[in-house]
């Protein structure tokens, strides 16, 4: 390429190497007129329309036809790429912070526009390396701040004021406030968070959560409470700050709630918790062969098993009233079917307050073997008589009672 300088003054055509090595200061300083310092690709484009390198000819940088390309590092200092149509590495793209209170990859969208939109089968956003996700983001996590957050949660001191439209947090060690009422998120995972609530809530409500020591607090004494929470796992605290909070139900699978202790005089009052439940709804037209509730399947076994469980209520004294399982079954369900021919044993008392009914074959008491109903009593001319006085009777009236009894142990089935 080169440089035509016009008039006389022993101008002449000289390459760009020479115009830079013949200047005092190899500045270009652009002015209004005659405008900008334009680079126009040939009519038929280039691979490549510009190019910096290194002195051992390594690329820098380069524009070519389709997009802008580092070669190395690229240092924003600060800045923000504000729009791009892609962004693209042929290795590995590494997003460094500065300092260690710089985020270090912040993606901020206009309303319903995707932050991260994978292509065909390739990732949105991967954490790898031998310890995965724990060695890429848990270990180097920091206090009060999310480490990976998809969703702008409101931050201590600036509350988020209504609802997402489609929720969806992946959070650890956030402190995150909201200020609407019943406010409703789902699909949450969540690591040692905080939400504190402003106004009367539902957090979560209707959420598919795994939670690991998340604390429900109303924020600095204020009249908000809270629930109802649905999780699968669970350890959540839930506290009041002042004042006397609510909350409705605390539903989930495997958990280990904590309420208090509360802060600020405050006092908490749950109505329903509810540690499994099984709920929902069979529209017309719809057919249902098997609804179970809870399952508990045998384990496969190759091995020895000691001691297999189904379900288990280890032995304690909390509570007023204290009840296995109660059902309220209206007839003609069954509430418990036993089809097996395993024994079914009670080793405290068993108390019935309805009729019992059995249609079994044998019957035994105090240790006896169970035998089959007995032989069929015939008695003739008896006359009911349940009352007599041993020390004035007659042989007729022994008859009778004696009449009267096997009577009444036939009805009840224990003799034939």
């Amino acid at each position: 390429m080169q440089v035509i300088f016009p008039g006389g003054g022993g101008g002449g055509a000289v390459d760009l190497q020479t115009a830079y090595d013949l200047s005092s200061a190899p500045i270009l300083v652009l002015a209004s007129s005659p405008g900008p310092f334009t680079i126009r690709d040939a009519a038929t484009p280039l691979s490549e329309a510009f190019r910096v390198e290194t002195n051992a000819a390594a690329l820098l940088f380069r524009v070519t036809a389709s997009a802008v390309e580092f070669g190395q590092n690229l240092d924003l200092n600060g800045n923000q790429i504000t729009e791009a149509t892609e962004i693209r590495g042929a290795g590995d793209i590494t997003i460094r912070p500065n300092g260690d209170t710089d985020d270090g990859l912040v993606i901020r969208t206009a309303t319903n526009e995707q932050a991260l939109l994978p292509e065909d089968d390739s990732r949105g956003l991967y954490f790898g390396g031998s310890a995965g996700l724990a060695a890429a983001i848990a270990v180097n996590c920091l206090d009060s701040r999310g480490c990976l957050e998809l969703l702008p949660l409101g931050n201590a001191g600036s509350p988020l004021t209504s609802a997402p439209a489609n929720p969806g947090i992946i959070a650890w060690n956030g402190i995150y406030e909201t200020n609407f009422v019943n406010n409703n998120f789902g699909g949450v995972l969540n690591v040692n968070g905080t939400y504190r609530n402003q106004q009367n809530g539902f957090p979560f409500n209707h959420g598919l959560i795994f939670n690991h020591a998340i604390t429900y607090e109303n924020l600095s004494g204020a009249a908000a409470n809270f629930g109802p929470i649905f999780t699968l796992v669970d350890q959540p605290l839930v506290r009041s700050t002042g004042g006397a909070r609510t909350i409705s139900q605390h539903n989930s699978v495997r958990a280990q709630p904590k309420y208090g202790p509360h802060t600020g005089g405050g006092t908490l009052t749950l109505s329903n918790e509810w540690l499994f439940y099984c709920g929902g709804q069979i529209g017309a037209g719809t057919t249902v062969t098997q609804w179970t509730c809870f399952y508990v399947g045998p384990p496969t076994n190759a091995g020895t098993l000691t001691a297999w469980t189904g379900i288990d209520f280890p032995a304690h004294s909390i509570g007023t009233t204290r009840i296995g399982i109660r059902s309220a079954l209206a007839s003609p369900a069954t509430f418990i079917s036993h089809t097996g021919t395993a024994a079914a044993r009670f080793g405290g008392e068993v108390e019935i307050n309805g009729a019992l009914n059995h249609d079994g074959s044998t019957l035994g008491f105090y240790g006896a073997a169970p035998v089959a109903q007995s032989a069929a009593y015939t008695a003739s001319n008896v006359t009911t008589d349940r009352t007599y006085d041993a020390n004035a009777t007659t042989l007729n009236e022994l008859a009778d009672v004696l009449g009267t009894l096997i009577r009444d142990l036939q009805g009840m089935g224990l003799i034939g």
